[in-house]
């Protein structure tokens, strides 16, 4: 039986989990920006996920648990296998496929937090519980498609109004680009949104919603999460300009951030929701064509997503009282 998402303990302090993720993430970087080419450091960047299950830990004293270890001995070698091909992909089709046995380390802390799921602790399970088994599936799907059918608005549209229609990955398409496409998607999912999503949406975000609105409660959460990201923005291999990270981090995350508050709430607080759109929004833009002087569309999206809600007034629509 599906077990009821629990509402969040007010008392569990929204400072103490900013404080945490932040220090936990930004000490898993100090190698990232020592290394910038190693493909292990790149995909530590689980602090929001841990710092999120410590605080919501009842019990911190280790308890043996078969579902959980089953669980984590199955995730560890699928998670290396979609990191091992989405490193190799990156490398190009003439890079030799290597099986770099350090990035076993990133994949222990992405199969550990969903294997979280399956714990003994009560307070793990309330956070993490509906990244398997969410109170329902339609709200998920849509989180899953409507970035891939946005995109492909964009390309009817622009195909109408006679706009350039970009393919991010040339000379790829049928089975091949489905197949980057999924090895993207996948790598984002486990390596990005889960490392992320647990903390900003599955524990930030409901506690603060209980103190005030949605959108004002989305704004609260883009603020550090926004700063969150500085370190690696400029250490990653290659840096970004300064205006690229204030266009990406600032109105971009902000349009991101409403539409995961509008999906988690709509799918009665579904960690799975966010999750799945957080690596959509990751992944598919640089694998799938687009019209780009369509893609501004989005803050329609989000403006038409707080209006129909109304965002602004106190109240959760679509989440289960408890």
């Amino acid at each position: 039986m599906a077990e009821t998402h629990e509402s969040p303990r007010p008392e569990t302090g929204v400072r103490a989990y900013l404080a945490l993720a932040f220090a936990l993430s930004w000490a898993l970087w100090i190698p990232v920006i020592l290394w910038k080419d190693n493909p292990v450091f790149l995909n530590l960047s689980g602090g929001p996920a841990l710092a999120a299950m410590w605080l919501s830990a009842s019990n911190h004293t280790p308890r043996a648990n078969p579902a959980r270890l089953f669980a984590f001995a199955v995730l560890v070698p699928l998670c290396w296998l979609v990191v091992v091909l989405d490193v190799g992909a990156s490398a190009g089709p003439a890079a030799p496929l290597r099986f770099n046995p350090g990035l076993l380390l990133p994949s222990a802390i992405s199969a550990w937090i969903v294997s979280g799921a399956f714990s003994r602790d009560s307070g793990l399970r309330s956070l993490l519980r509906t990244l398997v088994a969410p109170p329902g599936w339609l709200w998920c799907f849509i989180a899953l498609l409507s970035l891939p059918a946005f995109l492909m608005l964009t390309v009817v549209l622009g195909h109408a109004l006679g706009l350039p229609v970009v393919n991010p990955v040339p000379g790829l398409a049928g089975r091949a680009l489905a197949a980057v496409a999924a090895v993207r998607f996948f790598h984002y999912l486990l390596f990005t949104a889960v490392f992320e999503e647990p903390g900003w949406r599955g524990f930030l975000l409901p506690r603060l919603q209980m103190r005030f609105s949605p959108l004002m409660a989305t704004i609260l959460v883009w603020l550090p999460w926004a700063v969150w990201h500085l370190p690696l923005d400029f250490a990653r291999p290659g840096g970004w300009s300064l205006s690229a990270i204030l266009q990406l981090r600032g109105p971009t995350l902000l349009v991101v951030s409403v539409l995961i508050t509008w999906l988690y709430n709509r799918s009665q607080g579904a960690l799975l929701s966010p999750v799945l759109f957080h690596a959509a929004m990751g992944s598919f833009p640089f694998v799938l064509p687009a019209a780009p002087a369509l893609r501004p569309l989005i803050f329609v999206w989000a403006i038409a997503v707080v209006i129909s809600d109304r965002m602004w007034r106190r109240g959760v629509p679509g989440v289960r009282e408890t």
